[in-house]
Order: structure tokens, then C-alpha cells, then sequence
């Protein structure tokens, strides 16, 4: 019994114990959690409003370890998250995505789902800082879902808001549009000023890069408006540097520029006071630049150059040195200008930035030809050239996209216009129709009353019904008006839009390169030496002969957009045509080497077709071809009649076309333009203009082609019967 008695006190015993020291266990848990959370809430406030990061970073690397100590979850979100800002905000964004991402690790619990979507967007914007576009898109695409199924509003706001301001970064305006007028709709009935502050300023960049000063201006100073009622002005100097190259790149007045770039670094706050000074030396340097007031300009761009972030951002690294550069080689410092080129040129190769590397080659070229280096400057003025081609055609993209953009708002226009004369015309019917059941009530009253005006009501029944029945023939004729011209306004649109492509990419750049051409040659003429001058002339006749091919391709295209090309159909035998054709080309086909054959199935297969636009069709083609195949490739013109069809075919053993360009090969708006394979030119007009010339002799123009073995070009005409000379 004594036994039995004594073991059930060991036991009450051993359970007390055991539940005070889980009772001590959980108070300690909970006074280390308490601990983290108070150095995470100090960590926040001085990395965020003071500039103290070492202070920051022990207290970080404190939360870490206690966090790990105790397996707290929110502490190790906490901890990596904040190392991630620190870092993002140092310039260091592999190290910061990589914090990120742990963050991401530690967020997956399904209590709290705002900090993995905040996770999510933080990953996202630093792919967007890296210009890893299709990164940034997947993680704010899973920002967005994410956030959504979760029901967190505020973070698919801000995801929505961050994928507008990655395709504004991409001069995607269409896009870039939409989703900042999502979010800026549905701001107007949450009350979220800080993400509003964003918005507006967004668009007011938006809008400077739609050359539309006054609307840009009217968004910003939205924008501070709205943070003046936040009461917060962390954002001020952001928004003030805007305005300031709003003035800049609009020519509105350099005084104004310098009036807000210094503004801007006035309010910058402490922890974006390095990056708001960098980028004001380096916009007041451009300033007193185009000012001509060189010394301002380059104390500006050397104290940029001076900047602790200055080797953290590439881009504006390699701004300040090509213009030190350039502005060391018109004072005639050629050692510093030789230094300061050399180092900008290898930047902005490194980093594919092509307007620093043109401008960079520009100097380079003048500078040899002053240090008498004359082939080092051919040399570099070839480089120059092919990098001002590629960056015409991202200017004629610009150029295209803001096009795209006022096509699409006249189109928001016209759409809501065609609603509006809709609405009206249903409100018109229904008013009828209520006047018209009113009529009929009121007869059928007077009916009842009288009989004998029946004859007469019915009449009147009669005859409203006819007018009800003109009326909507009207309403249809009206709307069908309306139809055609939506699609005429849609079709000289997109004519425009071929138009401005062509000259703003494919003339600009071959007029820049002779010029630039004519510039080095005029000013050195008389010390360089005859071998070099004929290099140049002959760089100077090929590029002319372009210039000239292009001019003549788009009067051409020009006549077939306005109907003015005339269709001279006759009797066209197919072998001499084809042969005389080949004729026209065999030097070039000499000069690569290549073996062209021309086969019929049927030496006297004749088609009725213009000979004129013919002959041109199948020229462009194997022009086409040459230029594409190797040295000592085969190219096969064929000449065929399959079932009610002829075929002409031009076949060649080139590089291809890669898959998912073969379909947009004949659009001018998304055409794929790349050089020959000894370097030739290409524009894509001569396609484009074999596939109008088909729709206007009554053929069609199809391609097929595997990239690295080759394409085929196919024209075929149809015919009833076998067509023979």
C-alpha cells in the first residue's frame, strides 16, 4: 500500500515538473520573440529613415542568429527581407535577390500570405532593376494571381502598378497604360496615397515619353499634391528630377531643368541622397552641355564621376565618362579624351548601352583622324555606322510604339464614340416605340368609342409603322456608314504607320552614316593619304547606291498604298523572262560563288501577268536569296504548272529564317531585318513589296523555311486551263 502510494507521488511530481518547464519554456519563447520583434520595428526605422546601414546591418545580423536559435519563422522572413532592402538600396541586387529568395523560403506559411507576396513583388523588382524582363514579368504575374486568391488588395495593386512600370520601361505605352489606368480607377475608391503618388508620377514619365509636356507636367504636380496630403515627402525628389528632364528633353528652357534638378537634391531624403546627387551632376552636366558652357559641365560629370555609387550603376558610369571624353577632345586634352573614350567605349560594349557606344565611336573617330591614325579611324566610323543602324531601329520602335499608342487612344475614342451613337440610337427606338404603343393605346381607346374611324386609325397604324420601319433603315445605313469608315480610318492608320517606320529607320541611318562620312572626310582631306580616301569614296558609293535603291523601293510601295500603279496585263513567257532575270544578277551571284539554276516543267509554260511588276517580284526574291545563302550555296528558280495553279518558285540553301519569325516576315511592323551573310543590308522593303505587287497582279506570296537549311519562296498564280506560249 506504503508502495502504491509512494509511486502515484512520483508521478504527480514528475508531471509538475514537466509542466513547469514547458511553462518555462513557452515564457522564454515568447520573451525571445518579443526581443526579434522589437529589433525588427528599430532595423525598419533606421533602414528606412535614417542613413545608418552598418547600424542596421548588426541588428540584422542579431535577428538572424536569435531567429535560427529558436526557429522563428517571422524573425527569418524578417531578417532576409531586410537584408535584401539594405542591399537593393547599396546597389547590390544579385546579393539582394539572393536574401530575397530565402525571404521567399521562409513566407510560405499559410497564416500570413501578405509577406509572401511581398516577397514575390521584392524578387520581381529586382529582376526588373536587372533588366531581366521575362524574369521580372513571372514574378509579378504570380505577385498578381497570388495576391488575388488570397484576397491581399493592396499587394495586387502594387503588382499591377510594378508590371505597368516594367513595359513603360520597355516603351510598351499600350500596356504600360493599361495597367496604370487599372490601378489609378481603382485608387479612386481606396484610399492608398502613397501607391497614388506612384501612379501619377508614372504617368507623367509615360507622357514625357510621349513628347506631351503638358500632360506630363499636369500628372506630376498631381503627384505632389497627393503627397502633400500623405504628409510625407520621401518621393518629392524623385518627382522633381522627373520634371527637371521633362524641361530638359522637351527644350522648354535650361534654366527651368537646373531649377528642379536642384530642387530635387535639396529634398532628397538620407537614404537616397547618393543616387538623387549622382543622377543631378550628371543631368546638370547635359544641361550646361547643351548650353555650351563646357567647364560647368564637366565639374558636373567629374563629380558624378566621384559618386561612392558611381561603379554600382553601368549605365550611368558610362554616361559621365564618353562625356568627359567628348568634352576633354574639344579642349584638346587628347591623353584624358583617349582615356576617358577608351573606358566608356569598353562600358558600354560590355553592357550593349548603343547610345553612349555611338557617341563614344563618333569621338574615338574624330580623335584618331587628329592623332593622324587614320585607318584606326575608318575602323572605328565602320563600327559607328552599324551601331547607329541598330539604334535607328530602336528609335524607329520608339518611334513605332508611341504611333501604336495614339492609334490606340483615337481607336478608345472612336469605340466609345460608336457606344455613344449606339446608346442614342437604342434610345431613339425605344422613345418611338413608347410613343408608338401610346398612339395604339390611344386608338384602340378612340376605337372603342367609335367605330367608325376605324378605317382611318388603321391608316394612321399603318403609316407610323412605316416611318418606324424607314427610321431603323436609316439607323442601319448610319451604322454601316459608320463601319466603313472605322475600317478606312484603320487602314490609313496602319499605312501611316508603315510610312513612318520606313523613313524614320531605313533612310534616317544610311543619310547619317554619309554625312558623318563627308564630315571626317572634308576635315582631313588634304593628310590622308590616296588608298584611304578611295576606301572611303567607295564607302561613300555604296552607301549612296543604297540610299537611292531605298528611296526608289518606297515611291514604289507609296503607289501601291494609293492605288496609282497601273496593271498592264499581257502574255509573259516564263524561261526567257526567268533567264534574263538571272542575267541581271550574275555578278552578285559570281561574286558569292553560288549555283543558280533555273528549271520548268514546261519550257513554253506562259502566264498572263504585268511583265513589269513580275520581273520584279521574282528579282526581290532571288536578290533575296543571294543575300542570305553562303559562299558556293545553291540557289533553284523553278518554274511549274500543279493541277489549276503555276508556281514559281525560288529555292536556296541559306541560313534560314528562325521558326517564330516566318509568319511576320512580310509585316512591316514586326518584319525581321538582320545582315546577309558577307555583311549585305537588309530593310525588308524588297518582300514587302513582292507581296504587294502579288495582291495586284491576282498571285500570292508564300514562304516556308528551316532555319540553318534554307527557304522557299513561292508565287503562285491561279489559271483555268494550261497556259502555253
Amino acid at each position: 500500500m506504503l508502495k502504491s502510494y509512494l509511486g502515484l507521488l512520483t508521478a504527480i511530481l514528475l508531471i509538475q515538473s514537466f509542466c513547469l518547464g514547458r511553462s518555462q519554456d513557452s515564457k522564454s519563447y515568447q520573451s525571445d520573440t518579443a526581443y526579434i520583434n522589437g529589433r525588427i520595428d528599430i532595423c525598419q526605422k533606421i533602414l528606412y529613415l535614417y542613413p545608418d546601414r552598418d547600424s542596421a546591418s548588426d541588428y540584422l545580423d542579431t535577428i538572424l542568429y536569435r531567429s535560427k536559435k529558436i526557429d522563428y519563422e517571422y524573425g527569418l522572413y524578417s531578417s532576409h527581407n531586410l537584408k535584401g532592402s539594405l542591399l537593393w538600396l547599396e546597389g547590390e541586387m544579385d546579393k539582394a535577390l539572393v536574401e530575397y529568395k530565402l525571404a521567399l523560403k521562409y513566407s510560405n506559411g499559410d497564416n500570413f500570405p501578405a509577406r509572401k507576396a511581398n516577397a514575390l513583388g521584392n524578387i520581381a523588382l529586382v529582376y526588373t532593376r536587372k533588366l531581366e524582363v521575362d524574369s521580372a514579368k513571372k514574378y509579378l504575374s504570380k505577385t498578381i494571381e497570388y495576391s488575388e486568391e488570397n484576397n491581399i488588395p493592396e499587394m495586387y495593386r502594387k503588382g499591377i502598378f510594378d508590371l505597368g512600370v516594367l513595359y513603360l520601361g520597355q516603351d510598351n505605352y499600350i500596356e504600360a497604360s493599361r495597367n496604370l489606368l487599372k490601378v489609378r480607377n481603382e485608387l479612386e475608391t481606396v484610399e492608398d496615397l502613397r501607391l497614388k503618388v506612384h501612379v501619377y508620377n508614372s504617368f507623367g514619365i509615360l507622357y514625357t515619353k510621349l513628347n506631351n509636356f503638358d500632360s506630363a507636367l499636369c500628372y506630376y504636380n498631381k503627384a505632389i499634391e497627393f503627397e502633400n496630403q500623405l504628409g510625407a515627402y520621401d518621393l518629392r525628389s524623385s518627382i522633381y528630377t522627373n520634371i527637371g528632364e521633362l524641361y530638359s528633353r522637351q527644350n522648354k528652357g535650361h534654366d527651368s531643368a537646373i531649377h528642379f534638378f536642384l530642387k530635387a537634391e535639396k529634398s532628397a531624403g538620407p537614404n537616397r541622397y547618393n543616387a538623387i546627387k549622382l543622377n543631378t551632376n550628371i543631368n546638370l552636366g547635359n544641361v550646361f552641355s547643351d548650353k555650351i558652357q563646357l567647364d560647368s559641365a564637366r565639374k558636373y560629370y567629374e563629380d558624378a564621376l566621384n559618386s561612392p555609387l558611381i561603379d554600382k550603376l553601368p549605365i550611368s558610369k558610362t554616361a559621365v565618362l564618353v562625356n568627359l571624353g567628348i568634352y576633354n577632345l574639344e579642349v584638346r586634352n587628347l591623353t584624358k579624351a583617349q582615356f576617358y573614350l577608351d573606358s566608356g567605349y569598353s562600358l558600354a560594349s560590355k553592357f550593349g548601352i548603343l547610345l553612349y557606344k555611338k557617341n563614344a565611336l563618333k569621338a574615338l573617330c574624330f580623335l584618331d583622324s587628329l592623332n593622324g591614325n587614320f585607318l584606326l579611324s575608318l575602323e572605328h566610323y565602320k563600327e559607328y555606322h552599324s551601331v547607329s543602324d541598330a539604334l535607328s531601329a530602336s528609335e524607329a520602335n520608339k518611334e513605332m510604339a508611341i504611333l501604336e499608342f495614339d492609334k490606340y487612344v483615337s481607336q478608345e475614342k472612336l469605340n466609345n464614340l460608336g457606344l455613344i451613337k449606339e446608346n442614342e440610337a437604342i434610345n431613339r427606338r425605344m422613345t418611338l416605340s413608347v410613343v408608338i404603343i401610346v398612339i395604339l393605346l390611344i386608338l384602340l381607346y378612340a376605337l372603342l368609342i367609335n367605330s367608325k374611324k376605324r378605317k382611318r386609325l388603321h391608316e394612321q397604324v399603318s403609316e407610323s409603322h412605316t416611318n418606324l420601319q424607314m427610321l431603323n433603315k436609316e439607323l442601319e445605313i448610319a451604322n454601316n456608314l459608320l463601319s466603313e469608315q472605322q475600317a478606312e480610318l484603320k487602314a490609313l492608320n496602319l499605312s501611316k504607320d508603315k510610312l513612318f517606320s520606313v523613313l524614320g529607320h531605313d533612310l534616317k541611318s544610311p543619310f547619317n552614316g554619309i554625312i558623318g562620312l563627308l564630315e571626317l572626310v572634308n576635315a582631313n582631306w588634304d593628310i590622308i593619304n590616296d588608298t584611304e580616301k578611295k576606301e572611303m569614296l567607295g564607302l561613300l558609293f555604296a552607301s549612296s547606291e543604297r540610299v537611292s535603291e531605298l528611296l526608289d523601293n518606297i515611291l514604289n510601295w507609296g503607289k501601291t498604298q494609293v492605288g496609282m500603279v497601273n496593271i498592264d496585263t499581257r502574255r509573259v513567257v516564263l524561261y526567257p523572262t526567268l533567264k534574263e532575270i538571272v542575267n541581271l544578277l550574275e555578278a552578285q551571284i559570281e561574286n558569292k560563288k553560288l549555283d543558280l539554276e533555273i528549271k520548268l516543267s514546261d519550257e513554253t509554260l506562259s502566264i498572263d501577268t504585268d511583265v513589269m511588276l513580275f520581273s520584279r517580284i521574282v528579282q526581290n526574291l532571288i536578290n533575296n536569296a543571294i543575300k542570305f545563302t553562303p559562299k558556293e550555296g545553291r540557289i533553284s528558280v523553278k518554274a511549274e504548272q500543279l493541277n489549276q495553279e503555276i508556281k514559281i518558285s525560288v529555292i536556296d540553301s541559306g541560313i534560314g529564317i528562325p521558326k517564330e519569325k516566318v509568319s511576320t516576315i512580310f509585316d512591316m511592323n514586326l518584319g525581321f531585318r538582320r545582315p546577309g551573310t558577307d555583311g549585305e543590308k537588309s530593310t525588308g522593303m524588297g518582300l514587302l513589296l513582292s507581296k504587294e505587287y502579288a495582291k495586284l497582279i491576282g498571285a500570292s506570296l508564300t514562304v516556308s523555311s528551316v532555319e540553318g537549311e534554307g527557304s522557299s519562296f513561292v508565287l503562285t498564280f491561279p489559271t483555268v486551263n494550261p497556259v502555253s506560249a
